[in-house]
């Protein structure tokens, strides 16, 4: 994290196969899951410019983050609630 950075929304998941958190900090985006040997950490500043869909079946939740480049699947959210959270956060910036 930056100087002054404050986490705003977290929530835990997977990412790429692996057990992973997702946050909306005041400056950006951060995906990180907990891989071995090589945790993937993928750093989104453009919040303005993503796109977000989510799916909710029963307690689990997904979330799409799309950046026109790329597009990032954070899954299996069993807090749907904290999941809808964060995606309306994002669009809401």
């Amino acid at each position: 994290f930056e100087a002054g950075e404050i986490v705003e929304v977290a929530v835990a998941g997977r990412f790429r196969a692996c057990d992973a958190v997702a946050m909306l900090t005041n400056r950006r985006v951060i995906l990180a899951n907990d891989r071995a040997w090589d945790p993937e950490i993928v750093i989104i500043d453009d919040v303005k410019s993503l796109v977000v869909e989510g799916w909710a079946e029963r307690r689990s939740a997904t979330l799409r983050l799309t950046d026109g480049e790329s597009a990032h699947v954070f899954d299996r959210i069993n807090d749907t609630d904290v999941a809808e959270s964060l995606a309306h956060a994002i669009r809401s910036r």
